[in-house]
């Protein structure tokens, strides 16, 4: 009998053959809780969008657009209270036409009341309508002794607009 399948429990031992069950219990529920927490963990790495990789000042630009608003420049500037730092309305509307003839997608006023910057989105794939735009923000800026832009394949271009005083010289 010694070589039989059957397992046979001490009489004096009784306790010993249900704490193996409760051993294989206990395993079989911790390889399938194992299982489980790997499928979802899997599932949360999947359905989660892509992080959101910025270029150049895209962050804070986008940052700057959100906080204090962003609207197209053109509808923005035919409200009479809303104005273009250093520039007349006129002036303002001739760059913004000027960018979108240059193929800028739009051409944003930022904040309310008297806008400093304007941003510029610019085309993912036009190099020419890119080199236009950073050819005039370049000679924008360095009229006020600001640093050119860099075109480093961001999505916006942010501009500072002139001081009061920089007017006549922009024209």
């Amino acid at each position: 009998m010694r070589n039989s399948p059957v397992r046979r429990v001490p009489v004096d031992k009784p306790h010993q053959y249900a704490s193996d069950k409760k051993h294989y219990g206990t395993a079989v529920l911790l390889v399938v809780l194992g299982a489980a927490g790997v499928a979802g963990y899997r599932y949360y790495v999947a359905s989660r969008p892509a992080p959101v990789v910025y270029q150049g000042n895209d962050e804070q630009i986008t940052n700057m657009m959100r906080d204090k608003g962003a609207r197209e420049v053109i509808e923005w500037l035919k409200d009479p209270s809303n104005s273009v730092r250093g520039l007349s309305n006129v002036a303002a509307l001739a760059h913004a036409r000027t960018l979108k003839n240059d193929g800028a997608i739009q051409v944003m006023a930022i904040g309310h009341g008297v806008s400093a910057e304007l941003v510029v989105e610019l085309p993912d794939d036009d190099a020419g309508a890119r080199q236009r735009i950073f050819a005039w923000a370049k000679d924008w800026q360095t009229r006020e002794l600001r640093t050119a832009p860099i075109d480093s394949k961001q999505r916006y271009l942010l501009v500072d607009m002139p001081a009061g005083d920089m007017v006549r010289s922009l024209r």
